[in-house]
Order: structure tokens, then sequence, then C-alpha cells
């Protein structure tokens, strides 16, 4: 039997194991309850979200202790954590992203590792998963699903200081690693017209790389469906369709493909099984939808009151990593105050 065969042979049988399993997956340990497919979660939390904080936390618990399946999806970036910090599925997506075969992952360390319950929902500027490869490369993987007006300025931030992060007195240069930032987008980026996208930095005129030492790539979701027929044929394509499917349905059919996909679709079924882990995946949800709404809400009322001095502190704050304390500016004023006088505005 050749190598090919045996590798199929083996495909299949994890293909039909993994279907067995998902269709009669029980929770192992206490605190979780059996679901069952119900299609209309995203409602219930939409519901959710306008009710008062006291109201809120008690419909929060009773929707996770509740048998309600939830749409688990991987642009909720908890759920995006948790899965990529399983340890095969992260392998998976690696190994198409740097378009390596999964072979060459020998050694896979994080160096953020997921603690359940000291996980900051609200802390901005952390980037979602960071690993080390194989003892010699560093590498950032971020999840961005919010508008960010200077998405390049912050990624080239990110890389630069990953890259020097290790130079210490007495560090030799040639000692530094390369290293690799990974941006996967879902919002608009004009400078973007492919589904994926390797950056290098390179000599002019002879469009020689300068140095393999930094590199940038960008998944750009929004390209997912009008990929190209090149595109569709690749492992990233496959990949950038499961981070963006919404329902249950087409995350099964993308789990059969392989053992590391399998491998992630189980880990967010391990999500909508287990009551804590549902209750953080609700709570952010309804996070993001308060921010996103009061964006919004908060950029009209500045664009009314001819405000030009906010978004400049906006954009400032953005690209120093605290969005967040920026949307809690709102109801203080003298803190409101303080930052316009700490960034000179």
């Amino acid at each position: 039997m050749s190598e090919r065969t045996k590798r199929e042979v083996n495909k299949n049988a994890a293909v039909s194991g993994y279907a067995a399993d998902m269709q009669t997956q029980e929770p192992a340990d206490t605190g979780k309850t059996p679901v069952k497919i119900q299609p209309d979660s995203d409602r219930l939390i939409r519901e959710i979200a306008p009710l008062p904080e006291s109201a809120r936390k008690e419909q929060i618990q009773k929707l996770a202790d509740s048998d309600q399946r939830l749409n688990v999806s991987l642009l909720n970036d908890f759920a995006f954590r948790r899965v990529f910090h399983n340890r095969k599925a992260m392998t998976g997506l690696l190994a198409a992203l740097l378009d390596i075969p999964v072979e060459e992952i020998v050694e896979l360390e994080f160096l953020d590792p997921f603690q359940q319950g000291e996980w900051e929902a609200d802390k901005e500027g952390i980037l979602d998963v960071k690993v080390h490869l194989n003892g010699d490369r560093k590498i950032n993987i971020e999840l961005q699903v919010r508008q960010q007006s200077y998405w390049k300025e912050r990624s080239l931030f990110y890389l630069s200081r990953m890259y020097t992060s290790d130079l210490t007195s007495g560090v030799k240069y040639s000692a530094l690693e390369p290293c690799i930032h990974i941006s996967i987008l879902t919002f608009d980026v004009l400078e973007l017209n492919r589904l994926y996208s390797v950056v290098w930095f390179k000599e002019e005129k002879t469009g020689k790389v300068y140095s393999d030492k930094l590199s940038l790539r960008v998944l750009y979701l929004k390209k997912t469906e009008d990929a190209d027929e090149e595109e569709r044929q690749t492992e990233v394509y496959q990949w950038a369709r499961l981070i963006s499917a919404k329902a249950w349905e087409e995350l099964m059919e993308m789990g059969m493909q392989d053992e590391y996909k399998q491998e992630a679709v189980k880990e967010m079924e391990r999500i909508n099984a287990d009551r804590a882990l549902r209750y953080q995946y609700i709570t952010r949800e309804i996070q993001q939808m308060d921010r996103n709404s009061m964006q919004d809400d908060w950029l009209q009322q500045g664009i009314q009151q001819g405000e030009q001095r906010l978004f400049m502190l906006l954009e400032r704050m953005k690209t120093a990593g605290e969005e967040t304390q920026f949307w809690q500016l709102k109801d203080d004023p003298e803190k409101l105050r303080k930052k316009y006088e700490e960034y000179h505005l």
C-alpha cells in the first residue's frame, strides 16, 4: 500500500470517527450540559444586549445554563483564542498560513498560555495568539473584527516590538529570531484585493528580499466569497471559510476535511457544552455589540458637534493600544481632559 493510500485510509477513518463523535458527544465534566440544535441563539443574545446590567447578567447566566445550542463563531475573540490554543488546531492553521507541510511543525510553544478565568475580555492591544515555532521563529496571530484606521502602522509596531523583545545587553544582533505578524481582518482595507497576502521587505530595483527575518501576512476574510479559483484550491481558503462560518452545518462539513480542522470544530463544541465557557462566550458577544453601538453613537455625536479633536484622540489612542480606555472616557470629562493633555491635543 502506497504512502498516499495509507494517508487517505487514515483520513477517512478519522473523518468517520469524527462524525460519530459529534453525533454522540456528551459532556464529560460536571457543570456541562448536553446541547441540541436550535437556530435562534444569535437572536436571544441580541435580545439580552439592551437589558440593564443586573437583568443582563441574569439572562446571560440563564442562557449559558440552558440546553440552547449557541452558534459559536471564531469571529468572537474569546472563541478564537480558546480554539487556537489547541495545539493540533494551531498546527493546521499555521501550516496553511506559512505554506509548509504540517510535518515541518515539530515544536509549538504558546507564549501566552490561555487560562480559563484569567482572560481579560476588555483589554485592548493584546494579540490573540503568540507562538514560538520549532524553537527558532516567533509568530503573532491577531484577529481584528472592528475597523482600525491605522492598521498598517499598528501591525508594523507589533512586528517591530516582537523582533526587538529579546534584545538585551550583551545579546548579539545575529541572535534575533525571524518574526512573522499575521493579521486576520474582517473590515474594509482599500490596499488589499486578495484573500491572502504575504509582505516582505525588498530592494526597490531588484525585488530581492532584503531580510527574511521580518514579514507580515494578511488574511482578508471579506475576500473569502470572492476568492478566485486558484485561491479556492489552497488550505488558506479552507481555514478562512472555517473562521468565517456562522452555522454548525457548515462547521461540521469543514471539520470532516482533516484532523486539524476536526480538532478546531471539536474545541468549538467544547465551548458549547461547558456552562462556564458558554457564559464567557455570550458575555464577549454582548461586549462586542456594546462597543460597536457605542462607537457608532459617539462618532455620530462627534460629527454633529464638529469635534475633530475627539477623532484625533481616538486615532492616537488606537495606535497606542488604548482604544478600550477611549470609549470609557465618555462619562468622565475630567479624564477626557487629561487625555487631551497627554496627547497634546
